[in-house]
């Protein structure tokens, strides 16, 4: 009896071991790729900026009226950045950086939405879409 007891509490031992194990394994998977999911949504959200952003610049250019001021926060002209967010549904903050009013081209946009951060740029080699997630660590 005493043998069949001190094998139970050996199997409990041993079963909780690899429990624990497995959960140290399996909780930064599942958070990295639940991370990785967020980040392809907010990428979707950023892409859909820069096209109401370029729907935008092209209403404004048709209107002759001014779309991009650097001297503004966003970039953007008094009132251009809440016309681009309204447009694209988006809860994030759109930064124009770069533009060419002369050929209504995005060379350089910022989208920030929570610890998101999405830069777009366009240069010579093409469009290059790069996704950064920061996290708060102290606070002094």
């Amino acid at each position: 009896m005493r043998t069949y007891l001190k094998s139970r509490k050996i199997d409990i031992l041993i079963i909780s071991i690899m429990l624990l194990v497995l959960t140290a394994v399996l909780a930064p998977t599942a958070r990295y790729y639940m991370q990785r999911a967020d980040a392809r949504a907010i990428l979707t959200e950023a892409k859909s900026a820069k096209m109401a952003a370029y729907v935008t610049a092209l209403e404004h250019a048709t209107e002759g009226s001014p779309f991009q001021d650097q001297s503004q926060p966003y970039g953007f002209a008094k009132g251009v950045e809440e016309e681009v967010v309204e447009l694209a549904g988006c809860p994030g903050e759109v930064y124009l950086q770069q533009y060419d009013a002369a050929k209504i081209e995005f060379y350089k946009l910022l989208y920030i939405e929570g610890a998101y951060t999405v830069t777009y740029l366009q240069d010579e080699e093409g469009e290059h879409w790069n996704v950064y997630y920061s996290k708060h660590v102290i606070q002094h």
